[in-house]
Parts: structure tokens; sequence; C-alpha cells
């Protein structure tokens, strides 16, 4: 027991000397120059002053980004160096910046997302209350809405998709009735309003088939080829008025029925409307060439400002999206030249403590001379890292142009199947309309592979059912 009495006494000692000890602790001091401030500072401003340079691949989104890592690291810097009131002083300054820009931002992507979306639901508008509209140019004018507008976006498409279903289930109670009534013409406008919209619409492959050899067993041919004539014709006027759309739209129609025809016309007579509608055609790609001739001048003469006002009426004319895509990016380069040839002028802020001694003015000049020298090398390395981004953007795109070329192929490869298919499903119910029956049958076996790899499975089951009730009849 006497033992425990003795040892208390010091632990209780020992404690008393050891708690004073850690509570003194003080944290150690910093002291960071105020030329590394600067050059912090510096580099976050010029990415600021950078956003409107297309050359810098610097974004508004990247510019604050980086301004709060900056903000964020020299606070942390601040709280136990010497120069503290410095550092915030310099950091109040950067976040006022970032306020401003995020403002800015803000406010702009809110201006443009209304104008947009004001402008799309105008042209949506006017586009759906149309007897007949595109469709395409609908569910066009939704993929945009989507990058703008969600909310807006979802009720345009339900409201496609109810227009689309109201559009097929009038079209066929209306080529019915034109069928009956004998107004050919019209009945064969409304097939060719579906046979271009056919992928938005709700009318089945073997359903337009029949219309279309409905329509072929009742107007002579005598009348068709002067329908063709007449289409032809309309083709070189929707050239004329620089209406390219409307002239690529007519031009596929009179392809559908010149296919239609070649099995029922002498081949002769066949090839010269043919030839026609090749010379038809050679002439939409002419006129788009020309127009992007045109464009490509402009940009050389005019520069990439009226280059991209008169690219926007290329669009208005109809010309294709691959032909713009070409000139949209030598517009890109032009900028990117240009800007690249623009001698770049730093302004450098060095802030200088006139109350310090002579004896740091050396040491001040040093730290001004080395900020420069920093400056410079950021401002080469960032002119290098352009350059080599450009050659590695190049080759990506090269890459990616092959890609979607043997993409482009092999969807277009699987177009033209489909396409036949469509083919022979209208030839088959030609011949079964005319009463062609053992014929009918007979070319149905010949073709029935394709049908079927490239027919739905249901649109094959009907066909697969009238061909096998035509084969009773006999």
């Amino acid at each position: 027991m006497k033992n425990i009495y003795v040892k208390a006494p010091l632990l209780i000692f020992s404690l008393y000397f050891l708690i004073p000890v850690s509570s003194t602790a003080e944290p150690v001091r910093t002291y960071i120059r105020q030329s590394y401030i600067d050059s912090l500072m510096n580099q976050a401003i010029y990415l600021f002053s950078s956003i409107g340079d297309p050359g810098s691949g610097v974004s508004a989104e990247k510019a604050i980004a980086n301004g709060k890592q900056v903000a964020l690291k020299l606070r942390d810097i601040a709280k136990y160096d010497v120069n503290k009131k410095y550092i915030l002083w310099r950091v109040n300054e950067l976040e006022a910046q970032i306020f401003l820009e995020e403002s800015g931002l803000l406010q702009e992507k809110e201006q443009w997302r209304q104008k947009n979306a004001e402008e799309l639901i105008q042209t949506y508008n006017s586009e759906l209350c149309k007897s007949r509209p595109g469709l395409s140019k609908l569910w066009n004018l939704h993929k945009q809405m989507l990058s703008i507008d969600t909310a807006l976006a979802h009720r345009m498409e339900r409201s496609i998709t109810k227009r689309a279903a109201s559009l097929s289930e009038e079209i066929i109670m209306r080529v019915d009735s034109d069928l009956e009534t004998g107004r050919y013409a019209h009945a064969r406008e409304e097939i060719a309003y579906c046979e271009v919209n056919r992928t938005y619409l709700s009318i089945s492959p073997a359903a337009l088939a029949s219309m279309q050899a409905r329509l072929l067993s009742n107007i002579s041919l005598e009348q068709e080829l002067r329908l063709l004539n007449q289409d032809l014709d309309s083709i070189t006027h929707f050239l004329n008025t620089n209406t390219i759309t409307n002239a690529r739209n007519k031009s596929y129609l009179v392809k559908n029925r010149l296919s239609v025809l070649k099995s029922i016309m002498i081949e002769l007579a066949w090839k010269k409307i043919h030839q026609d509608y090749i010379r038809a055609s050679r002439k939409i790609v002419q006129k788009e060439d020309s127009l992007i001739k045109v464009a490509d001048d402009i940009l050389k003469k005019q520069g990439f400002a009226a280059a991209g006002t008169f690219l926007d009426t290329l669009k208005l004319y109809g010309v294709s999206q691959e032909r713009i895509a070409g000139i949209d990016r030598k517009i890109l380069e032009a900028i990117i030249i240009q800007n690249r040839s623009t001698p770049i002028v730093p302004v450098y802020s060095i802030y200088e403590d006139t109350s310090e001694s002579s004896v740091f003015q050396d040491l001040i000049l040093a730290a001004k001379n080395r900020a420069i020298v920093e400056k410079e090398t950021t401002i080469a390395q960032r002119q290098e890292n352009a350059r080599l981004t450009h050659v590695a953007e190049t080759r990506r795109d090269r890459l990616q142009v092959t890609a979607e070329q043997q993409q482009k192929r092999d969807l277009q490869r699987i177009e033209e199947n489909k396409r036949r298919a469509r083919q022979e499903l209208l030839t088959i119910y030609t011949l079964i309309e005319s009463n062609r029956l053992e014929d009918a049958v007979s070319h149905y076996e010949k073709v029935k592979d394709l049908l079927q790899a490239h027919l739905t499975e249901q649109d094959f089951q009907e066909l697969s059912a009238t061909v096998k009730k035509s084969e009773d009849k006999e």
C-alpha cells in the first residue's frame, strides 16, 4: 500500500508539466512570394480573356472551373501565411470576376434557350398545321428541342406521334375513296406522301403496296407516263426556285414509280423515261455543287462572316447536311487560322509594395522578370498545345469519317435491300390486282427469301396468306 501512495503524486506531477507543453504548440507560418500569387491570378484571368477566342479552345465553363480551383488553393494557402491579407485581397478580386462570368454565362444560356425555343416552336407549329406536314422535319425539330427544353420536347413527341397516327388513318380512307370515285391523280399524291414519310407513318408496307397496286390496276399506262413527265418538269421548276428539298422528294417519287412500271412497260420506252429521271437527278446534284461553290468563293473573298450568312440560306434551300458540313468545317478552320495569326499582347499585373526598403527592390524586379518569363512560356506552350491538338483532331476526324462512311455504306446496303423487298411486295400485289394469280404465286416463290429477311414478320405473314388464297383460287 505504501508504494501506491508514493507513485500517485509523481504521476500527477508529470501530467502537470506535460499539459502546458501541448497547449502552447502553434501552426507553422509560411511565406509565399507575391510573384507566385500574381502568376496564379494572371493565369486564371488569362483564361477568362480567352473565352471568346475559338482558337484557344477555352469555354466559359472551363475558365470558371479553373478560377474556382485557383481561388480555393489560394484561400488554403492564406490560412497560415504572412501575406494573408494580400492573398485574400487578390482572391476576392478573382471571385468577383468568377461571379460576373457565371452570371453572364447563365444569362446568355437562358436568352439563347428562350430565343431558340421560341423559333423552334414557331417553325414547328407552322409545319404541324399543314394538311400534309413533313414528318421528317417535325422529328428534326423535336431532336433540336431536346437540347434546349426537355419538357417541351416530350410534348412535341406526343403531338407528332398523335398527328402521324391520325394521318395514317385519314390517308388510307382518302385513297380508298379516291380510287372508288376515279380521282386517281389525288390518290397518287396521297400515296406519294406515304412513300416519302413511310418511316414515320403507321401504314404497313403491305397496306402501302396494296394501295399502289390498286392504283396501277385502275390508271392507264398512258396516264401514268403523263404524270411522270409532269413530275420531272416539276423537279426542274423546284430547282429554279431553289426549293431543293421538294425536288429531292419528287425525284424519290419518280424513282419508285419507275421501279413499279419496269415490269409492265416496253423496255425501250422505260429506258427513255428512266434516262430523263437520271438527268433530273443529276440536275439536283449539280445545283447543290454550284451553291456550295458559291459558298466557298464567298468564304475566300468576303470572309467567314459572310459565308456563315450564306450557309443559313443554303439550309433554307434544302441543301443536304453532308454538303453543308464541309463548308462549316472550312469556316471553323478559317476562324482558327485568323485567331492564331493575330499577335497576342499579354497584360501583366505586378503589384509593388512601395513601403519596401531599397534592399528589396532588386528582389521585386527579379520577381517581375520571372513572372514575365513564366507568362511567355505559358503562351508558347499554349500555342504548341493548340497545334498538337489540331493535328490530333485532324487524325481523329479522318478516322471518324472513315468509320462513318463504312457505317453509311452498310446502312445504304440495308436500305437498298428493304427497298427491293418493298418493290417486290408491290409487284406481287399488282399481279394479284391484275388477276394474274399464277404469275403472283411464281414471283412470290422466287423472292420469298428476300421478303422474309427484310419485311416485318407481320407483313410477311399477311403477304403469305394473300398468296395462299390466290393459289387456292387457281
